[in-house]
């Protein structure tokens, strides 16, 4: 499965809104989180190696931000060629500190302990906020396409990865070795919640 299927599993999971099925929310969210880590972690090998069985948030998301000597960024690469109708825009969306918090949050919950927590009201609110907050939060990092910002090798090349069955049009035009023109913009990462608030605003 990837990142995407198992957040729909989490969405569907939360609406039931059942203690059980808020555990089984919390699982498949964390899950999501971990897979587009390691899409992200996979990619950022290229440039630093990471430690062998690495598998959990935290620590995925260390390498990555490890590997960028930058802070967390939004990179949308505009890209034009000859072989595209339409300029193509992608995206690299971090996963944010914020959701990393919050999949541990939702972690203290897949415990014997924090099953029995859940009989209390109060606690399984606390896990309905921080599975929205997170669930809200990763729906705006899959929808990136991109597995890292752009970054030069050391050959020179800077080197981009890009989803090909979000943009199969891009596949063909670099696999036939078309030229491109890219444009690139680099904004903070904010939260999905922050920017809900700013659209308030």
């Amino acid at each position: 499965m990837n990142p995407d299927e198992h957040l729909s599993r989490a969405r569907t999971h939360f609406s039931e809104g059942t203690p059980v099925s808020l555990l089984y929310a919390a699982l498949e969210f964390r899950l999501c989180v971990e897979l587009r880590l390691l899409e992200y972690s996979e990619f950022a090998a290229q440039f630093r190696k990471n430690q062998s069985g690495i598998w959990k948030a935290k620590d995925l998301a260390s390498h990555v931000e490890g590997t960028y000597a930058t802070r967390p960024s939004v990179y949308t690469v505009e890209i034009f060629g000859e072989g595209l109708p339409s300029p193509v825009t992608v995206r690299y969306i971090p996963v944010s500190k914020e959701t990393i918090g919050l999949v541990g949050q939702c972690d203290n919950f897949l415990h014997a302990s924090g099953v029995r927590q859940l009989r209390d009201p109060d606690h399984q609110q606390r896990l309905k906020n921080a599975l929205s907050r997170g669930i809200m939060n990763m729906e705006h990092a899959l929808s990136g396409a991109m597995s890292g910002p752009l970054i030069r090798s050391p050959d020179g090349f800077v080197r981009i990865s890009i989803d090909s069955d979000k943009h199969p049009e891009l596949s063909s035009s670099m696999k036939a070795g078309m030229p491109i023109t890219i444009r690139i913009e680099i904004t903070d990462l904010i939260t999905e919640e922050e920017r809900l608030k700013l659209k308030e605003n």
